[in-house]
């Protein structure tokens, strides 16, 4: 009975280890194809109507390329930790609660991944986007750091860690709910195209990750897109156009809702779907793969 519940302990260590190591190795090239696009919805979701420039017309003493990626380095520094949090706590939730619980299983999963990885990702985020909002091409994170701090100090560096959450839990939760849901039809289906009977689960292809994994951060992404714009001008905007420092997440959505209805509450949705899904897709079809590949490779190391 020792052994048993030791080998157990190990082998839920083990499956946790591995999906940290996974999921930091799948975040630098998920980020790295869909960042313009996650810059052009900053910049939506920040901007200033009428007046403001549309993001076509920001000018730039570099090519507009180079000015899609600001920001960028605190993604390579930060997304390797964040995302080894992330998907550590994905694995660890799902140890929470029995499989039989099913989409509440997910939910765990999607609720421990995020309370970890924001520990990360916020100041990340707070960075990043106001590296993309400036739009210059020379908004270095260095220098967006030190303004940040003398306009809300340090504690500015985690500014809308708990709006963040606001948004990115009920996302997280709601993500790998839908995510643990497709992936058992999909493998259900390629049961049946194999000649299985029954519940018999099909081995799901690389390809097939992606699908689920696209299609479960459409849904959790148009769920929670209206946190996302206030959180966004939260991050960005405290401090500025006549916000005070300490203005909160209501301020900011009253002002959105006063001067633009529904429409505020939905800005930068085209651009935010054409960002996370794909980017989503990658991710988790590497995360897949290479906690697959590390699974065999233990496997294959255990003593007979």
């Amino acid at each position: 009975m020792g052994d048993d519940a030791s080998s157990k302990t190990a082998a839920t260590r083990s499956n946790i280890w591995n999906s940290m190591v996974a999921g930091g190795l799948s975040g630098v090239g998920s980020r790295f194809l869909v960042y313009p696009i996650d810059t052009l919805k900053t910049r939506l979701q920040v901007r200033e109507r009428p007046s403001m420039k549309s993001p076509s017309q920001f000018s730039t003493t570099r090519p507009r390329i180079f000015s899609l990626y600001s920001g960028f380095s605190v993604v390579l520094m930060s997304v390797v930790p964040g995302n080894a949090l992330y998907f550590g706590g994905y694995e660890f939730g799902g140890t929470m609660l029995p499989k039989s619980w099913g989409i509440g299983q997910g939910f765990a999963s999607g609720v421990c991944a995020q309370l970890l990885g924001g520990l990360v990702f916020t100041p990340m985020d707070v960075i990043k986007e106001r590296c993309q909002a400036g739009g210059d091409g020379k908004s270095t994170p260095s220098l967006k750091v030190r303004s940040l701090i003398r306009e809300l100090g340090w504690r500015g560096l985690m500014r809308g860690y708990w709006v963040s959450n606001a948004m990115w839990v009920p996302w997280s939760a709601i993500y790998a709910g839908m995510y643990g849901i497709s992936k058992d039809r999909f493998g259900k289906w390629r049961g049946d195209l194999d000649g299985f009977d029954g519940e018999h689960q099909g081995a799901i292809p690389t390809w097939g990750f992606a699908v689920c994994s696209a299609w479960s951060a459409i849904v959790a992404s148009t769920l929670t897109h209206p946190i996302d714009v206030v959180k966004t001008q939260l991050q960005v905007l405290s401090g500025r156009r006549g916000f005070q420092r300490d203005a909160g997440a209501m301020n900011f959505l009253k002002s959105l809702w006063v001067n633009e209805g529904w429409r505020g509450l939905t800005r930068g949705y085209g651009a935010r779907i054409a960002s996370i899904a794909p980017q989503s897709a990658l991710a988790w079809m590497l995360y897949e793969t290479a906690k697959s590949r590390l699974e065999k490779s233990d496997a294959q190391a255990a003593p007979l």
